[in-house]
Order: C-alpha cells, then sequence, then structure tokens
C-alpha cells in the first residue's frame, strides 16, 4: 500500500482543488497554526500580501502548497455590504445629534450605497444558487444513470459496453493512442451513436496527443492556443476535432461568435416571457374592469349575485333585463 500524506486524513477544513493536467480533483487540508493546531473555518490567520488579521474561509495550491485564503467574491461583497451598513449607522447618529438638511443628503447617499451593495451581493448569491441548481441536477443525473452516456461497440471487439464520460479506449484514428471520450454524436444519416474521442497536434509540436479538457491546443480559426473544452466531429473530414476556447486571444473588439449567439438566445427567451406576462397582466387587468362595472352598473343587487362564472356569456336581451333597459 502506497504512503498516504497525512493531511489526508486530516479535519476540516478541505476544499476541492482542480489539477489542469491530468484534470484530478484533489482534497485539500490539514493546516497548522504556529502553535501546531490544526486550522478550522472561522479561525483567524494573517493575510500574506495585506499583513491583516483575516478569518480563514478556505485552502488554495499554490506551486505545490496548500496556503489559506480569506473567499471569494461572495466574501469580498459581503464585506462591501457591512462597510456600507457600518456608514449608514454613522451618518445615522451624526443627523441625531445634529439634524439638518446637509445630514439628510449624506444620509440618503449612503443608503443609495448601501443598496446597491446589497443588491450586488444578493445577485452573486442569487447566480451561485442557481449554478448550484445546475450543478446538483448534473448529480443527480449522474447518480440515475451511473454516469452512462450511451452505448458502444468497443473498438476491436463485438463487446456492447456503457460508454462513460472520460473512459479510455484506442484512437479511432489509429495513432496507437488511448484517448477518452468527451461525449456522444448521433449521425443526422443513420441515426448511430458515435463517442466523441480522437487525437490532436500538440499545441508545442511535439506530435500527436489525446483531445483532453484542459489541454492546450491550436484553434483552427484563430491559429491561437487555448485551452480544450470540448470535441466536435469535423464535417468536411469526418475526424475529431478539439473545441478550443480563445477568447483571451480575440482582438479587442472582436466578440466570441459561440458566446453572442448564446446571449441573443437567451435575451429572446427573456423578451418573450416578459411579452406573454405583460400580455397576461393585460388580460386580467381588462377582466377586472370589467367586473367592476358590472358591479357598479346594477343597483338593488347583491355584489356576489352579479358575479358571473368564468366562460359564461349573457344575450343581448339578458344584458338589458340586467340592466333594468325596457324591451324593444
Amino acid at each position: 500500500m502506497p504512503h498516504l500524506p497525512a493531511s489526508l486524513f486530516s479535519p476540516l477544513p478541505t476544499s476541492p482543488s482542480w489539477v489542469p493536467l491530468p484534470g484530478q480533483v484533489l482534497a485539500l487540508g490539514g493546516l497548522r497554526d504556529a502553535s501546531g493546531s490544526l486550522m478550522l473555518p472561522g479561525d483567524s490567520f494573517e493575510e500574506a500580501l495585506s499583513r491583516k488579521t483575516v478569518r480563514l474561509q478556505g485552502v488554495s495550491q499554490r506551486e505545490g502548497q496548500t496556503v489559506p485564503h480569506m473567499g471569494g467574491s461572495q466574501t469580498l461583497l459581503d464585506a462591501n455590504v457591512l462597510v456600507a451598513q457600518r456608514r449608514v449607522i454613522a451618518v445615522l447618529q451624526s443627523y441625531g445629534e445634529r439634524p439638518g438638511s446637509r445630514t439628510q443628503g449624506l444620509l440618503e447617499a449612503a443608503i443609495k450605497d448601501m443598496r446597491q451593495a446589497l443588491g450586488l451581493s444578493l445577485h452573486h448569491a442569487l447566480q451561485q444558487a442557481r449554478r448550484l441548481e445546475r450543478q446538483l441536477g448534473t448529480a443527480e443525473a449522474i447518480v440515475a444513470s451511473g454516469g452512462k452516456i450511451g452505448m458502444m461497440c468497443y473498438p476491436g471487439t463485438e463487446l456492447w459496453v456503457p460508454v462513460l464520460y472520460g473512459m479510455e479506449i484506442p484512437d479511432p484514428e489509429g495513432s496507437g493512442l488511448m484517448v477518452p471520450i468527451l461525449g456522444m454524436e448521433t449521425d443526422g444519416n443513420s441515426g448511430d451513436a458515435t463517442p466523441l474521442s480522437g487525437s490532436m497536434e500538440d499545441a508545442d509540436g511535439k506530435g500527436l496527443v489525446p483531445i483532453s479538457i484542459g489541454a492546450q491546443a491550436i484553434d483552427p480559426l484563430t491559429g491561437e492556443p487555448g485551452p480544450v473544452i470540448g470535441a466536435q466531429t469535423d464535417p468536411s473530414a469526418g475526424v475529431v476535432v478539439p473545441i478550443v476556447q480563445v477568447l483571451e486571444a480575440l482582438p479587442r473588439g472582436v466578440r466570441d461568435p459561440g458566446l453572442l449567439d448564446t446571449l441573443e438566445k437567451e435575451l429572446r427567451a427573456r423578451e418573450q416571457y416578459w411579452h406573454g406576462q405583460e400580455q397576461e397582466e393585460m388580460r386580467l387587468a381588462e377582466r377586472l374592469g370589467q367586473l367592476s362595472h358590472e358591479l357598479l352598473s346594477i343597483p338593488g343587487q347583491d355584489a356576489r349575485q352579479r358575479l358571473r362564472r368564468p366562460g359564461q356569456r349573457w344575450s343581448p336581451a339578458a344584458c338589458r333585463r340586467r340592466r333594468g333597459e325596457p324591451e324593444p
């Protein structure tokens, strides 16, 4: 049995850390303070850059060392909310001692800043909650299916096996490499599903390497290097090619076409939703106005008796009788 580090068996805090190559997730923990005691979330430590005493929120890996940190974006936004709230309290105390128009203006400005800081914090929290919901849905789907994304005949055999994301198979292009499966694609003509896996030229020109998430590759459109974020089939050549993220390599002012298309789809979906909501509100307001007019236009009757059932229609003669008008 190989020797395992003691930090692996240490109690909290533990934080997941992603290793770019080969893409493994490691559990980090086992931090100790100057006295040798294990550090837990909420313990105080001295931040290396600011030299200020802060609270431990998690750990990360830097140059092979496990180091503490005081949190991410949400922690910063929450700190901004606390600062804005303290400023409002200070202005309120000053206003209680010396009320006046100048203090009133300072109070309104402080409240405005506090609302803005609180809005940013809540917006980020909602985004994080939505992201966690998507991750939970993905995890539940994996639990339900066992991680299976399809079935395939294993290369070189007649055995059908379940396809798992990241499962390695011999390179279909015949390079002799074992390449991971990055997805399944259905042929539009035959309807057969084939795994998305293959090899590519190394970004440094060192020969063929497997197409894997996070590996560096040359984008065929821009010619710039970037990390692999997926795979797709080139319809002209019929081979699997990597999808490279090169947002940082785009010239200034040039938008990423895939990202722009996604944003346009989301914008159209939002516009359709709010248009439907507006139409529904207008319909309900019109219906409410009709009911109010009917209740007020016929005196001498109980209002509950004048309400019509949804979808009920009255003939013109019935309407005249309810209004007390003579027959023509």
